[in-house]
């Protein structure tokens, strides 16, 4: 995707610059912006099955942690929009749990917690935890916050910190 976008770009600006007649240019910039609509579309349909993809996995791990009111959930490499997406699914789904949805990329981790109004959990009160463990940061309130971790390599102690501090304040 990123080759056909540069492509589509370059190709764009040699158009530009090319010496032709107004009618032929014209014409091609038209046929130039139906590819590029085009590609935008496929771009914004493959984002949406993967977003789909990363909630329905999330959901099945979900599941897994059982009656407990807290989960940890761990997800493939994904961009924060998507993320957040993944996240309010899975607030959706499993509306009185506490949740932290953590993911890694290109050497930093990403953390999102969402807790229920009246649960014991405060979802930035968690993250803050959590990150600690890792040398991370954070921020946002008592019902939802996000933060980063710089290096990805420290996911598996944030991901043992939130257990437990979920596991004192919810047992």
């Amino acid at each position: 995707p990123l080759e056909l976008e540069a492509c589509l770009t370059s190709l764009r600006q040699e158009l530009d610059q090319a010496v032709m007649s107004a009618a032929v240019k014209m014409q091609l910039r038209r046929r130039h912006e139906v590819l590029a609509k085009r590609f935008a579309q496929a771009q914004k349909e493959a984002a949406n099955a993967r977003a789909n993809a990363l909630i329905a996995a999330a959901s099945l791990k979900l599941e897994g942690v059982g009656e407990q009111g807290w989960a940890v959930v761990e997800v493939e490499a994904a961009d924060a929009k998507v993320l957040k997406s993944v996240l309010q699914a899975l607030g959706k789904a499993a509306p009185g749990k506490a949740i932290m949805l953590v993911s890694a990329a290109e050497g930093k981790a990403s953390c999102l917690t969402l807790a229920p109004k009246d649960c014991k959990v405060k979802a930035n009160e968690w993250l803050s935890a959590a990150l600690a463990a890792g040398g991370g940061r954070g921020g946002g309130k008592a019902d939802s916050a996000q933060g980063q971790l710089p290096d990805a390599s420290k996911l598996q102690e944030v991901k043992a910190k939130a257990e437990e501090y979920a596991k004192e304040l919810l047992a």
